[in-house]
């Protein structure tokens, strides 16, 4: 099993990509693409976001689910916020498959939800990030938009232990519950 440490977030990518096999969200015209840097204006200036890992439709041209891996290593003082990470990689993608679709001469999205997902070692958390052309605005020009954004988002329902985090899938009954949640979140990322 993946687990976090020095080379935590590589181990990790390798898991995801294999179990993305495994329970086939990752299969003929939906292949998954790792550490891909993304551009995104916030206050006017240009940045680039980096998503760990994603599944891209080689057919719509469209990247329609994020992984971040949360990059916690012992001994490290700070803590990157993954949840930021996993929104602002959302708004990236957003506008890169709105470039893509003008590239197709089709109609870019006013918005759409994007799933995401973040890796603790091999424990997942669940997003659904509504992205839409008014907030990319908004974080383009550092305003706040009238209407709030919330995200939604699912912790697998594991035995309460002060370890259950951190060790994700180890456990035969964990491993069972959140595999069933991927199966559940498949309906909501419309495999």
């Amino acid at each position: 099993m993946a687990m976090r440490g020095s080379s935590g977030d590589s181990a990790v990518l390798d898991f995801v990509n294999q179990l993305f096999h495994v329970v086939n969200y990752a299969r003929r015209h939906r292949v998954g693409r790792s550490r891909r840097n993304l551009d995104l204006v916030v206050y006017g200036e240009l940045t680039s976001t980096r998503i760990d890992f994603s599944l891209y439709s080689s057919v719509q041209k469209e990247t329609f689910l994020i992984v971040q891996v949360d990059i916690y290593h012992e001994g490290r003082e700070v803590l990157q916020d993954s949840q930021a990470r996993v929104v602002a990689s959302a708004l990236a993608a957003f506008t890169e498959n709105n470039a893509n679709r003008e590239r197709m001469g089709l109609p870019q999205l006013e918005h759409k939800v994007i799933p995401g997902i973040i890796m603790n070692g091999t424990s997942p958390t669940f997003f659904m990030i509504p992205v839409s052309e008014e907030l990319i605005t908004h974080v383009r020009n550092g305003t706040y938009p009238s209407t709030p954004t919330v995200v939604h988002y699912c912790f697998p329902p594991i035995p309460a232990s002060p370890r259950r985090r951190s060790n994700g899938m180890v456990p035969l009954e964990s491993r069972r519950e959140i595999l069933q949640c991927f199966e559940a979140f498949k309906g909501l990322v419309g495999i």
